[in-house]
Formats: structure tokens, C-alpha cells, sequence
């Protein structure tokens, strides 16, 4: 699989991923935390995506007819610690990593509904990444960061790799826009990487009453 991802810039074929966390943001939203190479995290771009399948039949065992049920995620979070990490390690080659991938991902159908319910230990297929990066930010810039419902996803990539690349030589302003104070989440992350934090809400019920 490693030698795939060299030549392709990204992984090309699905392969299955550990997973190693999950953390339930609200009653139908979770981050799913996978075990990536950590070469692909590290060059992982914000506003890329990833194609996710559950790799598992009806009578439990990987099938890869699956296949045809894949969708795309985008990248909510990432976290790499390289200092026990070899560079060549790759999630499926049985060495121990903690480069991770979190996919923020809400209960809205069949395929989503089934990810959302995976637990850790679970594996989940994955092809990547895909996609038009977001605008590189230079120093001395202003972002304003606008979204809306699980749109915060991306978004906080953005703020989290303008940060980490500027630290305080950019200033980030997000707004965030939820249905109702049971859907916020990543607030707490947006409030790590931003300068500002919004929130707005269609009933009112935390933040501004209105569309952001």
C-alpha cells in the first residue's frame, strides 16, 4: 500500500483502516478517528476529500462489494505525533502509529447512519484524498470563516492549518451556523484555532437567532 500511495500521490484503491476513537459530538453527529499513514496526513491539504465505505457484509465480514456504497467526507481533524512514529508507517502494516484522521460525520441516511454507529476496532475503508484545496493564506491576512451545520468541518481545517503555518500573523474570524443548540459542535475546537467564534442559530435557542 505504501508503494501505491507514492506513485499515486493519494491512496487509489480502497483499503480498510483501523479505528482507533470515536467521540460523539451530539446525538447523531461523531468523529471517527482513523489510523492513517502518516505521510498522507501530513500532506493531507484543507478542502480536500476523502471517498469512505464501510467495508463490512450483512453477516459481518469485509466484502468488497460493498464498494459501491462510498461516499465523500471531508477532513474534520488531525492530529500526528511523529516522535515514535517510523516514516514509513503505514496503518496496515501491522507497526504501531499515531497518525490520525477524523472524519465529523452526521447520521443522515443508511450509509451514514451505519458509520456513525461503528465502534473502535472497526475498520473503514478509505480512497485519497480528492479535491480543490483551499486558497493559500499568506501573512498578514483576515479569514473570515462562514458555515454552516456539518460545513464546520472543513472549515476548522482551514483555521487549523492557517494557524499552525502563521500562528499569530493571521487573524481568524469564524462564524458558525447550527439549526438549534443540540447540533453545535466543534465550537470548542474553533475556539483553539480563532480569534473570534460566532455562533448563530434558526431558533434562537444559543447564540444569534438567524442564518450566519
Amino acid at each position: 500500500m505504501e508503494d501505491e500511495y507514492n506513485r499515486a500521490g493519494r491512496i487509489a484503491s480502497p483499503i480498510p483502516l483501523p479505528i482507533i476513537k470515536i467521540e460523539m459530538e451530539t446525538s447523531d453527529i461523531a468523529t471517527i478517528w482513523l489510523q492513517v499513514p502518516t505521510k498522507l496526513a501530513a500532506e493531507y491539504k484543507p478542502g480536500q476529500y476523502f471517498m469512505c465505505w464501510n467495508p463490512y457484509d450483512s453477516n459481518g465480514g469485509m466484502s468488497e462489494r460493498n464498494h459501491n456504497s462510498e461516499k465523500p467526507y471531508s477532513v474534520g481533524d488531525i492530529m500526528i505525533d511523529t516522535s515514535k512514529i517510523d516514516s514509513k508507517t503505514a496503518a496496515d502494516s501491522g507497526k504501531s502509529g499515531r497518525a490520525l484522521i477524523g472524519f465529523t460525520i452526521k447520521n443522515l441516511g443508511r450509509q451514514s447512519g451505519d458509520l456513525t454507529k461503528m465502534k473502535c476496532g472497526d475498520w473503514l475503508a478509505l480512497r485519497g484524498p480528492f479535491g480543490t484545496t483551499f486558497p493559500a493564506i499568506e501573512s498578514s491576512s483576515t479569514l473570515l470563516l462562514v458555515s454552516g451545520g456539518i460545513g464546520s468541518t472543513p472549515m476548522h481545517m482551514a483555521a487549523f492549518a492557517a494557524r499552525q503555518k502563521l500562528g499569530s500573523k493571521v487573524v481568524i474570524h469564524a462564524i458558525m451556523g447550527f439549526r438549534n443548540e443540540d447540533e453545535t459542535h466543534y465550537v470548542s475546537r474553533m475556539e483553539e484555532v480563532s480569534d473570534t467564534v460566532t455562533i448563530t442559530t434558526d431558533d434562537g435557542s444559543q447564540g444569534i437567532h438567524g442564518y450566519p
